[in-house]
């Protein structure tokens, strides 16, 4: 993102934000003063490469946090060191390392990550340094597999959002509550499913979850592939689904290029016949109608929505602020999330001081055991952990969900779960 327009985004406190990249570290603060001076916090993002709006996002959520606190955690300033994933585990473990094992620097906690094959990486740098690190937006299985495998060496790793397999059931249910209800109409292709996913941990773990929930829903898988995140050219994929007459087309990329490949596979596919189209994750960036236009018209995602009052009023806040939309996956968890992790610093101080040691045990053994929950966020009715959930947040209808929503004409409805769906919203 461009460090002009950051710069004129920032609030009063924004004088203490630093940036790491590949190419510099900017600014270091004195040994001499770390106990006394700024608590200092690495916001994990992807500031150049595919994703930037996600860390132009994030970056603009964390300073209005801030200026909510006066930028304070007690009488201490609060430090943000931006560290770029770029989207490449190898960016961010060389930026993350070098921020760490800065003589000058003495980073208390990391905070939020974007992609699952970078957390997959994050761990390992933060579990070297006993490193807390705060809700790692990455959520694929394989996260909590290296959790597993060793959990007091990973214990510090606390994922924000959860396994796809724990909310991609929530997908067919819609699906099957719809042709049950007589809105969505299966024809002679019946239960048939074509699967897609970027070629990376978070793509395949999807649509692992996605293909289980369909199977033993009786849905048929016909056709399966994995393509490049990065790509821009999907028209082989796109002539295989087609071919394979699927009626339904699911799965998920992460990236703006995802964009260029329901374009394509809409474009094979003939007018009459086009398939429901599962997207997951759409909606992470506010762009996606300016993108795809008409082609996203019927596209069923599932997005956490900005409901609520206090979600409204923040919303509208960081337009009137940055001058464009915030996402709910990505600005709206940014910033419950950001004011979790400050609640927990707020802890730390009132109990004798905020230090990487105080930090780490609060993440430990008051969040991830279920002891600290947060119940007053934008998004979720409550954000809580425990020892049978952690890593993953705990998912149900009053803790962790996203509802699944359709999108026409550049706006969405939501379809499930029935309490928040509009009367005989289904989809169609």
């Amino acid at each position: 993102m461009p460090s002009e327009q950051n710069g004129g985004m920032m609030s009063n406190y924004s004088n203490t934000l630093l940036v790491v990249s590949s190419l510099a570290l900017l600014g270091c603060a004195s040994s001499e003063d770390v106990d006394s001076g700024p608590i200092q916090i690495a916001l994990v993002a992807p500031h150049s490469g595919p994703n930037t709006l996600i860390g132009e996002e994030v970056t603009n959520v964390m300073s209005m946090v801030l200026d909510e606190r006066e930028g304070l955690v007690g009488d201490r300033e609060v430090e943000i060191v931006l560290v770029d994933s770029a989207s490449d585990p190898a960016t961010l473990v060389a930026n993350y390392r070098e921020v760490l094992e800065d003589p000058e620097r003495d980073i208390v906690a990391g905070f939020f990550n974007w992609h699952s094959d970078v957390a997959l990486e994050l761990m390992d740098v933060t579990a070297d340094a006993e490193l807390p690190h705060f809700f790692a937006l990455g959520a694929t299985g394989e996260i909590n597999d290296k959790f597993d495998s060793d959990p007091e060496r990973y214990a510090g790793h606390l994922k924000g959002w959860p396994t796809p397999t724990l909310l991609g059931a929530n997908y067919v249910t819609a699906i099957e509550d719809s042709i049950t209800a007589g809105s969505l109409e299966l024809g002679e292709r019946g239960r048939t499913v074509a699967i897609y996913g970027e070629d990376s941990s978070w793509g395949r773990g999807f649509a692992d979850g996605m293909k289980a929930s369909l199977q033993e829903a009786g849905w048929t898988v016909v056709a399966e592939d994995y393509v490049d995140p990065e790509g821009s050219d999907y028209s082989a994929t796109a002539v295989a689904f087609a071919g394979a007459e699927p009626r339904l087309v699911a799965g998920t990329i992460a990236t703006g290029s995802v964009y260029s490949f329901v374009t394509q596979v809409r474009q094979e596919f003939p007018e009459d016949a086009q398939p429901i189209f599962v997207a997951d994750g759409l909606g992470w960036n506010s762009d996606w109608f300016q993108a795809l236009g008409d082609d996203s018209n019927g596209v069923v995602d599932q997005i956490p929505q900005f409901a609520t009052q206090a979600a409204q009023d923040f919303a509208s806040a960081y337009r009137d602020r940055f001058g464009s939309d915030p996402s709910p996956s990505a600005g709206g968890l940014a910033y419950d999330y950001a004011n979790f992790m400050m609640d927990a610093l707020d802890v730390a101080d009132a109990a004798g001081g905020v230090d990487r040691e105080s930090v780490r045990d609060i993440l430990i053994n008051e969040i991830a055991a279920g002891e600290m929950d947060k119940t007053d966020g934008i998004l979720m009715a409550r954000y809580v952990w425990n020892s049978d959930s952690a890593p993953d947040p705990v998912v149900g209808g009053d803790a962790f969900t996203f509802p699944v929503l359709q999108y026409s004409s550049g706006e969405s409805r939501v379809v499930w779960p029935e309490a928040l769906k509009a009367p005989g919203a289904n989809i169609e």
